[in-house]
C-alpha cells in the first residue's frame, strides 16, 4: 500500500529530510487535537495517528494529500461509497479515499482500524504502547514497507509524540480497573446515560433505559455501529435495562485464567462479563458462538499451550497474491479457502487477513 523509503540509522524515513523541521512540527501541531481526540474515543494512540499521518502525507505536502485530503493512504477497498481518487501506488492507477477536510480523513482512519478484525488485537495495547502499536500495524499488513513499524517508532522518539498519549480524561484507569462484574468500581460520572463503571479496563455504562441507544451513543460520542462492534452483536440485537453495554473496544485477555459458570450460558455473556472479545474468548476454546455453555463448565478466559495447539491460522495479503496461490501453500482447494473467509467472487485486498486452518 506505501511507497519503499530509505531508512536511516535511527530509522527516520527519507524524504522527511525534503521536510524541514518547520513543516513537520506545523503538522503536528495543526492535527494534535483531532489525533487526542481520536485517542479518548478509541484507544488509538496520538502518538501513532500523528506518525502515520506524517509518513503517509509527507506532513500534509503528498499529491494524495494535497488533492483528496487522505492523510493515511487508506485505499477505496469494496466498502467505501465515497468519491476516489486515482494514483499509482503498488498497482496503477489505485483509488484512493477522498474527504472533504483532513480532519474527515483522521476520523476514518479510526473507523478503518476499529473495522477490520485483524487490527482487533491492538486495541488491547495500552495506549502508551506505541512501539507495541506500530509492530502490530506492520504484522497486521497496514503497509508493505518492511521497515514500517522502525519509521514509526522513530518518527514518535525523533519528535516526542508520545507525549500526545495521555488521556487527560481518564486519569485513574488503572487504580478503578476491574476484570469483572462481581465488584464494579463507578466512576464519579453521573448523567442520563446511565452509570459507568470499568471492566477489564474498559469503559462501561449499566444501560437505564431510559434513553434509546441511538442517543446512548450521542451521549458518548461514538458511532451506533461502534457501539454494536464493540458488543459483540448485530443491529438487529435490542440492549436491555441493566444490561452492560462497552463504550470502547474489550480486550483480547483478562487477570482470570479460567472460569466455571453457575449456570448455563452464552460465550457471548462471558465476553460482556470479562471485557473479552468474543472472538478472542472463541478461539481460547476451540467453540463457536452459538455454542451454550453448561453450568460448571471450564471456560478458558486466556490462551495456553492447550487452545493454541486448535488456534485458527491466518495469512496476510501481499501484493501479487491469488486465491489460488494462497489456497496451493496451504493445501487447501479454492472452494475451502472461500468457505473458510465467506469470500465472494470480488477481488483480494493487500493486508487483508484469510482463515487458512
Amino acid at each position: 500500500m506505501l511507497r519503499t523509503f530509505i531508512i536511516t540509522l535511527i530509522a527516520i524515513p527519507h524524504f522527511l529530510f525534503a521536510q524541514n523541521n518547520t513543516q513537520i512540527e506545523m503538522y503536528i501541531n495543526q492535527y494534535k487535537d483531532i489525533a487526542i481526540d481520536e485517542m479518548n474515543k478509541f484507544g488509538i494512540p496520538a502518538s501513532i495517528t500523528l506518525a502515520q499521518g506524517i509518513h503517509e502525507s509527507a506532513a500534509g505536502t503528498s499529491k494524495l494529500a494535497l488533492n483528496s485530503n487522505n492523510h493515511f493512504g487508506i485505499k477505496c477497498h469494496k466498502d467505501w461509497e465515497g468519491p476516489g481518487y486515482k494514483h499509482d501506488d503498488d498497482a496503477p492507477k489505485e483509488c484512493f479515499r477522498v474527504y472533504n477536510d483532513p480532519n474527515e480523513s483522521f476520523k476514518d482512519h479510526s473507523q478503518f482500524l476499529l473495522g477490520r478484525a485483524w487490527y482487533k488485537p491492538l486495541f488491547s495495547l495500552d495506549k502508551t504502547d506505541y512501539k507495541g502499536w506500530s509492530i502490530g500495524l506492520k504484522k497486521a499488513g497496514y503497509a508493505t514497507n518492511p521497515k514500517y513499524a522502525e519509521v514509526l517508532i522513530g518518527l514518535i522518539d525523533r519528535y516526542q509524540l508520545h507525549q500526545f498519549d495521555v488521556d487527560s480524561t481518564n486519569p485513574q484507569t488503572k487504580e478503578t480497573d476491574i476484570a469483572g462484574l462481581e465488584n464494579p468500581s463507578s466512576i464519579d460520572i453521573t448523567n442520563n446515560c446511565g452509570q459507568k463503571i470499568f471492566i477489564n479496563n474498559c469503559i462501561t455504562v449499566i444501560y437505564n433505559g431510559d434513553i434509546p441507544i441511538e442517543d446512548l451513543c450521542k451521549c458518548e460520542n461514538i458511532s451506533v455501529a461502534q457501539l454494536y462492534l464493540f458488543n459483540d452483536v448485530d443491529t438487529r440485537y435490542s440492549f436491555k435495562k441493566g444490561e452492560t453495554v462497552y463504550l470502547t473496544p474489550k480486550k483480547t485477555t483478562c487477570e482470570y485464567p479460567e472460569f466455571f459458570p453457575s449456570t448455563e450460558t452464552t460465550y457471548r455473556d462471558v465476553a460482556q462479563r470479562f471485557g473479552l472479545q468474543l472472538s478472542a474468548l472463541l478461539r481460547y476454546n476451540d467453540a463457536d458462538k452459538k455454542d451454550v455453555i453448561n453450568a460448571n463448565q471450564k471456560v478458558r478466559l486466556k490462551q495456553t499451550n492447550e487452545t493454541s495447539k486448535n488456534s485458527t491460522a491466518y495469512h496476510t495479503v501481499t501484493k501479487g497474491d491469488t486465491l489460488y496461490g494462497i489456497a496451493a501453500k496451504y493445501n487447501l482447494d479454492i472452494s475451502q479457502l472461500r468457505s473458510l473467509n465467506n469470500l465472494d467472487n470480488s477481488g483480494l485486498d493487500i493486508g487483508q487477513r484469510l482463515k487458512v486452518k
